[in-house]
């Protein structure tokens, strides 16, 4: 407090009283004083009015580089202030009005904000802030930001009164100036610059050596600090001020030291002259004394694995400190287990000595003790117990390497066939295990193993599609540790015995939904013991499927009972006749026999069928052909032409048989039958022959029966030789050579024999007996269809008799045409494509087809013979139809394919249908109907897997989990193949490379995998994994996502011990001395104020003042003293002022 001010306080408390105004100096030439001390550094001051500005640059005061200025001002308005980037007036610079008018308003603005008509302001503010009679002290800033401001007091930052932000620029000149004529401002400038050290360097260069044993109090080091305004400079430590503290410019000691503790400190440094602060930075180096004993820290709970090799390094057992650096230590063990290890007495490594066996030596635990002496013979010693852990060096053992059991084919599912006897000597998980068959059972598992007990599946056994394989299963089963690295194997041969499943059944011929075979016909005249075979099979193997036949009955056609007549091979199924048969109905005949026959298995209790066949008799020719009458006499002239009748012949056949009538012996080529009549076959002659005695044969083709005729000559008058020809005689195409054609010409009037050639273009087609004269084809082919040959002519039939008379006749024919073509396709064996789903009664071949023959023998009727097993395809006219819709690709067997067999077959009036087969090859497309599905293992909600546990020590190409999908799809749209879409740690960052799928669909290791957070591992991943199709178009897809665990495996037990300095007491209780000291000043302070302010306002008339909508200000900015710039204009609605073109002449601003 400023002396005497107590002495005056009665006088203020009046108001209005004389002493107010005095107070009121006392109070702000006391304030700035207590806001700012103005005991460090020193003050410069400069007069300025309105006739130029002065630069604070020349008293001294530091700008450039600098971002804030300190000042005091006793000014009564109108002060102004501008920092210029140069002196030249084209930089930038910003501008500050204190006290405008009559110290009513502050306002800032810039170069930027300014144009060559107005300016802007960029803040303002309504309030007193200068005084005539007293200084106050203000600060002004600026950043690289390009804020620039003002505020009161000498505290930069506090009591802002106007601020702005513009472009950023280098403050080098800082002048002020007044705006009103006659106003005198006083100003006084702060110049402070920092101390510096002297020693220490202020580059850290200087090290001091202390001693570990050092008193506490002990001076270290003595700082040199050099300030050129002479201020008081104090000492502060930034650093390590637990352990040291300054006593004026020496470092002492604070505490004792330890080398083994903290060998080096860094020491920062402050020195402070009440405004600036610089800092030194120096090292301290703790110099070492021995005087520690060693330190043996066992590793907690201590484990090595059993087995490991002789000379074999044990680690993280134990840790030995030796507080003192560089001391020499010596290691031994002693005590009973010693011996299975030893240790090196300078480097203290411990290695295996002997075979450590857990399994068979019952070895759980060692016990013996470590002793390590320094080179003063400190000696520290610890007892070891180190714990075995048990590694899986054991397979799982059966019981038995080789079992054998029996099961009935059908046998229900999860039926028991064996219990399996396991042993690991191995310990805890080690000797966990689980039983799986590895090989032998089918594709379609038969078997399966739950716990110890192998079982049946629920695909029933088959005996009879064991053929194969000896009707026997021979099952490689396997334990395998449930880590996975050792596995036990035995072998279990599995007897499957037969069931009489199926009946038998006629195989050929095969009986209908009535057991009726197909009929069959035999000839009436088959031998005693003739064979009619059948065959029959059974499905079940073994006796079940030997198959026996017998003979149930034989009915003929009568009703009679017929079975002596038959009897059946009981192996071979053959059946035989017993006696002669007869179909003949006046010998006493039948027409059919009904034979039924059984077939039996020989199973314990036989299944039987039966089928019965009707075995129709046909008639033999067995019986002679018998004429009407014994002897036949006829008469015939000379003259009759060839083929006029002589007399007609009869006979009968009891069989019913066909008879052919001929004439044999010496006349047989001067006669020959017609029909049934006797014809001329030659022309007669009366002179050489007028009497013949005829042998005519009745014939039905087994039997002959001949009887005589005698035909007289009657003899008449001669005649002119004439052969006349019968026009268009019908003859059929492709006839054998020799055929004879009849009814082609007559020979008349002849003398003697005639001998006969033929003539013309087309005489090589026939032939002519020269002497008969009959005429028949020829080698050379007559074919109506390929040669197109419907009619033949051009042939001359030319006759020569006994006188030499000749005699022509032109022959001509009509080819008719016989059924000898088959129907044809353009393309016999077409292969077409389906996309299975497609449309229904789609048309998918048209087949042009042709016959070269005629007629009805060239229409064709096309229909699908085979090959349709899904009755999917259809036939109009000659197009191939398909309902694709009901096509279902995955369906069909392997080929994927439809063989449809198509008959086209010709429709001939009478003859024998030609018939060919036309070869349709459908290929199916698949269509990739389904997508993949995870059948193995079952994922959850949100497509989630069940987690899996992996130990961290997990090898590479390690199994995590093994995942099966499948397709309904066929082909190559349902394979499946797998892939890792995803991996993600527990931050949910992607991470690459920990994981791969392999074909089959393992999910494996691919990289060395880290459970420990010190190292940087993680204790889960999420496996997105994903099953694909192999489709070739849309490829479809599931995915599903899998938490592997990673379990810890632990290599070395850690204990980490926090180091916490401890906040110096005697500091805080500095500063809290302070704080206190400092609230109470400002609080006397802040009374006294308050108490001159409400006296100076009860003297004061009150002063009421109306602020006009618009208030015109003015100033002046310039390098030179008063440069004449526009007026400022303030719009109160939009909050802003802009520069008047027309000044005030009075250069005020009207309110």
């Amino acid at each position: 407090m400023v002396p005497g001010l107590s002495n005056r306080m009665s006088l203020c408390l009046a108001p209005g009283g004389v002493c107010t105004k005095m107070l009121r100096l006392a109070f702000l030439l006391i304030l700035p004083n207590l806001l700012h001390p103005t005991t460090a550094g020193r003050w410069v001051s400069l007069t300025a009015d309105n006739s130029a500005y002065k630069m604070a640059n020349g008293l001294g005061v530091p700008i450039t580089g600098k971002n804030e200025v300190i000042a005091e001002v006793k000014v009564c308005k109108g002060a102004e202030i501008q920092m210029m980037e140069d002196d030249t007036g084209a930089g930038m610079w910003s501008y500050f009005k204190l006290g405008g008018d009559n110290n009513e308003w502050s306002a800032m603005a810039s170069s930027e904000n300014c144009d060559s008509n107005d300016c802007h302001w960029v803040d303002y503010k309504y309030d007193p802030v200068v005084d005539c009679n007293t200084f106050l002290p203000f600060w002004f800033s600026w950043n690289a930001g390009g804020v620039h401001s003002v505020g009161k007091g000498a505290v930069v930052g506090t009591d802002v009164i106007l601020t702005g932000t513009l472009t950023a620029f280098d403050v080098n000149i800082f002048q002020v100036s007044n705006f009103d004529a006659g106003v005198t401002g006083v100003w006084r400038f702060l110049i402070d610059e920092a101390p510096f050290f002297n020693s220490p360097a202020p580059l850290g260069d200087t090290v001091v050596d202390v001693s570990e044993d050092a008193s506490i109090g002990e001076t270290i080091y003595t700082v040199v600090g050099t300030d050129d305004e002479g201020d008081t400079l104090t000492f502060t430590l930034d650093t390590h001020a637990d352990a040291f503290e300054f006593a004026g410019t020496a470092l002492k000691t604070l505490k004792l030291l330890d080398f083994e503790t903290l060998a080096s400190y860094d020491i920062i440094m402050s020195m402070s002259d009440g405004q600036n602060t610089q800092q030194a930075r120096m090292t301290v180096r703790v110099t070492d004394v021995v005087d520690e004993t060693p330190v043996i820290t066992l590793s907690g709970t201590l484990y090595i694995p059993e087995e490991m090799a002789v000379g074999s390094v044990v680690n993280n057992l134990f840790d030995v400190d030796d507080p003192d650096k560089g001391d020499t230590l010596t290691y031994a063990i002693t005590e009973a287990n010693s011996a299975l290890f030893n240790i090196d007495a300078s480097s203290g490594l411990l290695t295996i000595a002997s075979r450590i066996d857990r399994d068979q030596a019952a070895l759980t635990s060692l016990t013996f003790d470590l002793q390590v002496t320094d080179s003063n013979s400190l000696q520290a010693t610890e007892t070891v117990t180190v714990n075995i852990v048990d590694i899986n060096d054991n397979d799982p053992v059966f019981a038995s390497t080789s079992h054998t059991v029996s099961v009935a084919e059908n046998t229900a599912a999860d039926t028991s066939l064996l219990d399996f006897t396991v042993s690991d000597t191995d310990d805890g998980t080690n000797a966990a295990y689980s039983i799986s068959i590895e090989a032998g059972d089918d594709v379609s598992p038969k078997f399966k193993v739950t716990g110890n007990q192998l079982q049946t599946e629920a695909n029933a056994l088959d005996y009879e599609t064991l053929a194969g394989s000896s009707f026997m299963y021979t099952l490689t089963v396997v334990a395998v540790n449930d880590d996975a690295i050792r596995t036990g194997t035995t072998t279990v041969t599995i007897m499957v015995t037969p069931e009489n499943e199926f009946d038998p059944v006629f195989d050929t011929p095969a009986v209908d939904a009535t057991n009726q075979f197909p009929g069959d016909s035999l000839s009436e005249d088959v031998p005693v013991n003739h064979e009619i075979p059948f065959t029959a099979s059974d499905a079940d193997r073994g006796v079940d499927g030997d198959v026996t036949f017998s003979l149930v009955s034989a009915v003929d056609s009568d009703g009679a009972d017929a079975s002596a007549k038959f009897t059946i091979d009981a192996a071979t199924g053959t059946l035989k006749t017993l006696e002669l048969l007869d179909s003949d109905t006046a010998t006493g005949g039948v027409d059919y026999f009904d034979v039924t026959i059984r077939i039996a298995d020989a199973g314990s209790t036989p299944k039987t069928a039966e089928g019965t066949i009707r075995l129709t008799l046909s008639n033999v020719n067995d019986n002679l052909p018998t004429f009407s009458s014994s002897f036949y006499s006829a008469s015939i002239s000379e003259d009759a032409a060839v083929g006029d009748s002589v007399e007609a012949v009869a006979a009968t056949d009891n069989d019913g048989d066909a008879i052919t009538y001929t004439v044999e012996g010496s006349w047989a080529s001067t006669f020959e039958i017609s029909g049934t009549d006797v014809v001329t076959k030659t022309l007669l002659d009366y002179a050489s022959n007028a009497f013949y005695v005829i042998t005519v044969r009745a014939d039905d083709g087994t039997f002959q029966t001949d009887t005589l005729m005698t035909a007289s000559v009657v003899q008449v008058v001669a005649a002119t030789f004439l052969i006349t020809a019968k026009a268009d005689v019908e003859i059929r195409e492709e006839q054998g050579e020799g055929t004879v054609i009849s009814g082609v010409y007559k020979t008349a009037g002849n003398s003697g024999s005639v001998t006969y050639t033929l003539e013309g273009t087309n005489a090589n087609r026939l032939s002519v007996d020269p002497a008969s004269g009959e005429i028949t084809y020829s080698s050379e082919r007559i074919d109506r269809d390929g040669g197109g040959m419907t009619t033949l002519a051009d042939i001359t039939l030319k006759g020569v008799d006994g006188l030499g008379a000749e005699s022509t006749a032109a022959l001509s024919f009509i080819v008719t045409d016989i059924n000898d073509n088959a129907p044809v396709a353009t393309d016999m064996a077409p292969t077409i494509q389906v996309q299975e789903n497609s449309a229904n009664n789609q048309q998918i071949l048209s087949l042009t087809m042709s016959d070269a023959d005629d007629g009805d023998n060239a229409v064709i009727t096309l229909s699908i013979d085979s090959g349709d097993t899904d009755n999917v395809f259809s036939i109009t006219n000659h197009d191939l139809y398909v309902n694709g819709g009901s096509v279902d690709y995955e369906s069909l067997p392997a080929t994927k394919t439809y063989s449809l067999v198509l008959l086209a077959v010709d429709n001939p009036t009478s003859a024998r249908a030609m018939t060919s087969a036309i070869r349709v090859t459908v290929e199916i497309l698949g269509e990739n109907e389904f997508e993949p599905s995870w059948t193995s293992p079952t994922p959850g909600a949100g497509s989630t897997f069940p987690e899996v546990t992996i130990k961290e020590s997990a090898t590479l190409g390690q199994t995590v989990e093994t995942f099966v999908a499948t397709d309904n799809d066929g082909g190559d749209d349902g394979l499946i193949t797998y892939s890792v879409l995803d991996i993600k740690n527990p931050s949910s960052i992607s991470v690459t490379g920990k994981f791969v799928m392999t074909t089959d669909g393992r999910l494996v290791v691919a990289s060395l995998l880290d459970y420990d957070a010190d190292t940087g591992g993680v204790d889960y991943y999420i496996v997105t994994v994903a099953a694909s199709d192999s489709s070739s178009t849309n490829v479809k897809s599931t995915t599903g996502n899998v938490k592997v665990i990673l379990e810890d495996v632990e290599v070395e037990n850690v204990i980490i011990v926090s180091q916490v300095e401890e906040a110096d007491e005697s500091q805080l209780w500095v500063m809290r001395a302070f704080v206190a000291v400092l609230c109470v000043g400002v609080l006397v302070l802040a009374g006294v104020m308050l108490k001159g302010i409400i006296a100076n306002a009860s003297s004061s008339p009150t002063v009421s003042r109306k602020v006009a909508p618009t208030q015109e200000m003015e100033r002046s900015i310039s390098t030179t003293p008063h440069m004449s710039l526009q007026s400022v204009r303030m719009d109160e609605e939009e909050d802003q002022l802009s520069w008047m073109k027309n000044q005030a002449a009075s250069g005020r601003l009207d309110l």
